[in-house]
């Protein structure tokens, strides 16, 4: 698997092996190639994990449904997410997610439970790739912190303001935001209901606050927008 080496040598969780290691650990993990079409559903939720996942190519989706049938969508992630590796430090081997190819995606698959043994044989780097878990873990333990802090405004305007200001916060975007959701995903994303969001983004390009085209925002005032942000 060179190609792969070259795309994943330099990666958070094989960070610290040589070649050699590195293809040891891909042995050790059960490595597998696997390719999707899009709109292919690598996972779907309630169901048995069996793989922590690295994107290698594409664009994955990970979405949940509510007990009231509302879709969340999570979160995108592209090349070189992973996912499913909190599951495993967890223990849980059930999804609560649903995982669709949004375009056509290869994933690098690993086997769940060689992370979950209390006694992994025949790796010697087994403690540097956990090691090099835990940091992946604690970054996104901060991106579910701000998730939570975005789903817990209360108000449509309150949650687009600071997803907007957030995605503003991009080296060299000018006040300019390209956002990967059409409408009903961003609201599916925020958590509201698609029309009462595109009557709030009417009102607040009519306030003078932004102007937007399809998926690209302008923010004409990002201190008002920040100051929106910041309430509940």
């Amino acid at each position: 698997m060179k190609d792969v080496y070259s795309q994943l040598h330099q990666s958070k969780l094989f960070g610290g092996l040589n070649e050699k290691e590195f293809d040891e650990a891909l042995k050790h993990f059960h490595a597998t190639v696997k390719q999707y079409s899009k709109d292919d559903i690598l996972q779907l939720t309630g169901a048995k994990i069996e793989t922590i996942g690295i994107v290698l190519h594409g664009n994955i989706e990970i979405s949940r449904v509510d007990y009231a049938g509302n879709r969340l969508i999570i979160t995108q992630i592209e090349y070189p997410a992973m996912f499913g590796e909190a599951l495993a430090c967890a223990d849980i081997d059930v999804s609560p997610v649903t995982l669709t190819a949004l375009t056509r995606s290869k994933v690098l698959m690993l086997d769940f439970n060689r992370f979950v043994s209390a006694d992994p044989p025949g790796f010697e780097r087994h403690d540097l790739i956990v090691s090099n878990m835990l940091g992946i873990l604690a970054e996104k333990n901060l991106f579910l912190q701000q998730r939570l802090e975005l789903l817990s405004k209360r108000t449509t305007r309150a949650k687009l303001c600071t997803y907007l200001f957030r995605a503003l916060g991009t080296p060299g975007s000018k006040n300019v935001v390209r956002i990967p959701y059409n409408r009903l995903a961003l609201a599916d994303y925020l958590g509201v209901d698609r029309s009462a969001m595109s009557r709030e983004l009417s009102k607040m390009r009519d306030e003078g606050l932004l102007e937007f085209r399809k998926n690209v925002f302008v923010l004409l005032d990002p201190a008002r927008i920040s100051t929106l942000a910041n309430q509940y």
